[in-house]
């Protein structure tokens, strides 16, 4: 079996060339079962509109063939591609590739325009990846990305920053989990900023998690809030945004939503595993009567009483919202019956997760309820009613 290298010549031609192992893994491919072409094609998933996804997860791959995919793996894949043009989303997700299979994916990746989506979440890319994909962004045509894991840190943080800001193909952009601090995390509210002359379509990112190495101050937090809400204000393509752990109080809430009230495209809002509390929801009840566009509301773990739930009650019929999460907060049966009984008033939310709070038969009567009349599917519900003597009891239920 030969080793091989992926380059490009100086008229963008794509070549695969025998190489030294050394520079894509510490093992030997010959110590290892290789992935055939037949091995690709069995993990396609297809679509409707006739194109399909290849999907290598790595926890998949190590329980059906032993191991993950890895640097070496990545020329045979390459081949793959450029004889299955209708391949346009590739999972790589809990692998062990690192910058030398990152370059190998970009550089196929400049060749080969038609893989929309790219998932390397979890793996190990680092400075040199980063760089090439960097030096490359106007060129890259991907509309998903997903860095997830990586920990890729601060400065090269930036540099992913800079290359949404330069390629106006990218719209989902996943950088949670990649050891970002406030310095780096400004950038990426800097790119979102129709005034300061930046014109990307991005329309989902992720920040959530960032370094947990990175304790934030009470003015680190309040600064970042406040930037993000300014980008919010000047931007006019992002539809979701995910902030989970970033630590905010309810005066980082209110800091942010300032200026975030004015935006008009915003459709999902994740601020789960923050510290909003009861007044931070006041404050977000508060934007979702004016006129506010969200859709979808993300606060489990947010130390949310029974308060917070009664400011969020009596705004519910007045906002858009069809999914909301709730779950692991602190209000109890009185809260939920409240929030349920506005919900029934005017049922236009169909998806709640409540489930992890202080709530027990009261509630499961009204869920009970509420599932007969079909306001609720089950599905869409995180709680399943049981009766245990008559009583009814709720147990967690695994929706989507």
């Amino acid at each position: 079996m030969e080793n091989f290298h992926i380059t490009t010549d100086n008229y963008g031609n794509l070549t695969i060339s025998p190489t030294d192992y050394g520079s894509w893994d510490n093992d030997s491919p010959n110590t290892s079962c290789s992935m055939s072409q037949a091995f690709f094609s069995e993990n396609c998933e297809s679509c409707s509109d006739g194109t399909r996804n290849l999907i290598l997860n790595g926890d998949y791959l190590r329980a059906k063939i032993g191991r993950r995919f890895k640097n070496w793996d990545v020329p045979y894949l390459a081949i793959f591609l450029a004889n299955n043009k209708n391949v346009v989303k590739l999972c790589l997700a809990n692998n062990v590739i690192d910058s030398a299979g990152f370059i190998g994916l970009i550089t196929h990746l400049l060749v080969h325009e038609y893989v929309q989506e790219l998932d390397l979440r979890n793996n190990h890319i680092g400075d040199p990846g980063i760089n090439f994909m960097y030096y490359n962004r106007d060129k890259l045509k991907l509309k998903v990305l997903r860095l997830r894991g990586n920990e890729i840190g601060t400065r090269n943080g930036t540099k992913v920053a800079l290359t949404v800001a330069d390629n106006k193909f990218i719209q989902h952009l996943d950088v949670a989990e990649t050891n970002q601090n406030e310095s780096s995390l400004i950038y990426f509210t800097t790119v979102l900023r129709s005034d300061l002359g930046f014109d990307n379509n991005l329309k989902i990112l992720d920040l959530s998690r960032p370094s947990p190495k990175c304790a934030y101050s009470k003015a680190d937090g309040q600064h970042v809030a406040e930037t993000i809400g300014i980008a919010l204000r000047y931007n006019a393509t992002l539809e979701e945004l995910h902030l989970q752990k970033f630590s905010f109080s309810c005066h980082d809430v209110e800091d942010m939503l300032r200026n975030a009230g004015h935006n008009r495209t915003l459709r999902l809002l994740d601020l789960r595993c923050n510290n909003i509390g009861d007044h931070g929801v006041g404050v977000l009840s508060k934007w979702l009567r004016n006129c506010c566009p969200l859709h979808s509301l993300l606060l489990g773990h947010n130390n949310i009483s029974n308060h917070g739930v009664r400011a969020l009650s009596e705004t519910v019929p007045f906002s858009k919202l069809t999914r909301l999460d709730l779950s692991h907060n602190r209000f109890d049966d009185m809260g939920a019956v409240e929030l349920f009984n506005a919900i029934f008033k005017l049922p236009l939310i169909k998806h709640i997760r409540i489930y992890g709070n202080n709530i027990g038969s009261l509630t499961a009567e009204v869920i009970e309820k509420l599932l007969e009349l079909n306001i609720f599917e089950q599905k869409n519900i995180d709680l399943k009613v049981y009766r245990v003597d008559g009583i009814p009891c709720l147990a967690y239920y695994e929706c989507d």
